[in-house]
């Protein structure tokens, strides 16, 4: 078994961005549109891709990316041209977007850059960081009772004294082992480390609760790291434990005392629509204990059926204004959204969980907004490269519309497949699809570790939402979208993934690849819709390239392969996503489609004709 190696990771909450479109470095001009060694480093390092057996040939890999990101940004200059981005369907996808980098922005200012970590802080924490704390605790939220209890415990001299005096009258008592960074009050905290044996603090107040602590005892925090990784642990919780203190604090701030409610009725109103729709759609399974998750198609299938009046209503009221219905489904195009069981009362309870999410993110993104940080440099530089993803999509799927096949290419393909077998391959999969990102990894995890794909579901902790098929069919690898050419090209016991699907993601391996003989011919005048779905890749394929080649004399292209050659890139197959400031997470880059055949037709037709 052969497996193109990716791996999945999940980039940490705080994360260092990268910069992109540097004004040095050009490698490549598109038009006005300039294409920086830092824009194709990151977008190469952090994409799915794959690669060749043995990884020989890796500067071909890296030129075939070079010229699917110069077709993806002159796609993109098109759709500009053609106002794809004043449209309604474009404004849809790509709002979620522009909000969660601006959310991220703001997060980077109100709390990452403020978070301070001393010389002083690192010692006083490696300090703890090598004892374990035994504290038995006293606690209630009646500070009268604590009082009372202190009392009673300077008399006494311990807790555990109090407790025999006090028999099952003790509101709450126990005896719990603190180590470094457990206490969010780091005064609390401090506090403890500076007790001696068997003596106890004041009380004090931690949230809506009193307490009293008392040091009963000290284990030694054993170790057997360097004193450098030592540090790093260090500084790690110190980091966290200040973040999360400052993410406390901004809620504080903007929150406190405000309380966001939605529109009850219309709420209901919507979660029904989704109800029926989920449940005359095609994916829907009756008396399935599958999960149900949300799907694209839903939720726009949901926005037409609601009309342009209901999705305008006011869903509900931040402090910045208005917040419609419109707004709340496409911040759904964005988040995984998922049922374990589809009744009216469970879609409304999940959609509810899901809109009190939305309440409060979306009035961070307005804090954002009113600081205009949609206009910052980081910010802009990242919505240029999703803006252009999207709308090089968002073009190519208009040209879908244009293709016809008509009955007569049908017959003919049929005819000239019997005479060169070759014409129609027969590709066989095993496909493992799931829409958690957490299984993706766990599924890569098992198979970079040697185990069989057929068996590697049985080693999945949790199986739940994953769906695992055959597929034979060219109908069916239209799912797979772009990425045909790729998967047709694969090799018998090859395994390719993730692939963004409409379920998800989804990791394929060929069991088998075939061409048609002479006594399978006959079964094609069975298979008209394959065969159909076949010609109308094909055309849709011929014309998307044709297209690029119009696109790349239009706008003239300039491209510069020196540096493939002359840099060293990352071989690691990646398939990263961020956890970004104040919730959400998003691919670290747009998927770029394999797109570089026609480079070489338009190459050969420039030396021609120069």
């Amino acid at each position: 078994m052969k497996l193109r190696n990716i791996f999945f990771i999940i980039i940490p909450l705080i994360i260092s961005s990268y910069t992109l479109l540097a004004q040095s470095n050009i490698i490549a001009k598109i038009g006005n549109t300039e294409l920086t060694k830092d824009e194709f480093r990151l977008r190469y390092e952090l994409s799915p891709r794959i690669l060749s057996n043995n990884f020989d040939n890796t500067d071909s890999l890296k030129l075939k990316f070079l010229y699917s990101l110069v077709a993806e940004k002159l796609w993109a200059i098109e759709a500009l041209d053609k106002g794809l981005a004043n449209t309604d369907n474009f404004k849809f996808y790509y709002s979620p977007i522009e909000k969660i980098y601006v959310r991220d922005e703001l997060f980077r200012i109100e709390v990452k850059d403020k978070v301070e970590i001393t010389d002083g802080d690192i010692s006083k924490g490696m300090n703890k960081y090598v004892k374990i704390l035994q504290v038995s605790t006293l606690a209630s939220n009646d500070s009268s009772e604590i009082a009372d209890l202190y009392s009673q415990l300077i008399d006494v001299g311990s807790i555990d004294s109090i407790l025999k005096i006090n028999p099952g009258i003790i509101p709450q008592s126990s005896v719990v082992e603190i180590k470094l960074g457990d206490l969010s009050d780091e005064a609390i905290e401090d506090k403890l480390y500076r007790l001696n044996l068997n003596e106890f603090t004041v009380p004090v107040q931690n949230g809506n609760n009193w307490f009293i602590f008392e040091l009963a005892g000290i284990k030694p925090n054993i170790l057997e790291v360097s004193r450098e990784k030592l540090q790093r642990d260090v500084e790690e919780i110190i980091r966290n434990r200040k973040t999360r203190n400052l993410y406390n604090d901004f809620y504080k701030k903007y929150f406190g005392g405000y309380t966001l409610e939605a529109d009850k009725e219309i709420f209901l109103k919507l979660s029904e629509k989704f109800y029926n729709v989920i449940t005359t759609g095609t994916n829907f399974k009756v008396d399935s204990n599958e999960k149900y998750f949300l799907t694209e198609s839903d939720i726009f299938k949901v926005k037409e059926l609601l009309g342009t009046g209901f999705l305008n209503q006011e869903l509900f009221l931040s402090k910045y204004g208005p917040v419609k219905v419109y707004e709340f489904l496409s911040d759904l195009t964005i988040v995984d959204v998922s049922f374990d069981e589809v009744t009216q009362e469970s879609v409304n309870k999940v959609l509810f969980n899901e809109l009190r999410r939305f309440m409060q993110q979306e009035t961070v993104y307005r804090i954002g907004r009113e600081m205009g940080l949609e206009y910052s440099g980081e910010v802009k530089s990242h919505l240029e490269v999703w803006r252009d993803n999207l709308l090089t999509q968002m073009l190519k799927n208009s040209y879908n519309l244009q293709i016809d096949v008509t009955e007569n290419e049908i017959i003919q393909y049929y005819n000239e497949a019997k005479s060169d077998s070759s014409l129609y391959p027969r590709v066989n999969l095993h496909a493992i699809s799931t829409y958690s990102i957490e299984q993706v990894e766990e599924i890569l995890n098992l198979l970079e570790d040697g185990k069989r794909f057929e068996q590697v579901l049985s080693d999945v902790k949790f199986t739940e939402g994953i769906y695992e098929e055959e597929i034979s069919d060219f109908k069916r690898l239209k799912d797979y979208g772009d990425v045909i050419d790729i998967i047709t090209e694969l090799k018998e016991g090859e395994i390719f993934g993730p692939i963004k699907t409409a379920r998800g993601y989804t990791i394929i391996k060929v069991n088998e690849t075939t061409e048609r003989s002479d006594s399978l011919m006959l079964e094609l005048k069975k298979e008209k819709d394959q065969i159909y779905q076949r010609l109308h890749y094909d055309k849709l394929n011929k014309l998307l390239e044709d297209k690029t080649i119009e696109f790349a004399n239009k706008y003239v292209i300039k491209i510069t392969e020196d540096f493939i050659y002359s840099e060293s890139y990352s071989n690691v197959n990646l398939f990263v996503h961020r956890y970004m400031g104040f919730g959400g997470r998003i691919a670290a880059v747009p998927f770029t489609t394999p797109s570089y055949k026609w480079y070489y037709r338009w190459k050969l037709n420039s030396k021609v004709n120069p």
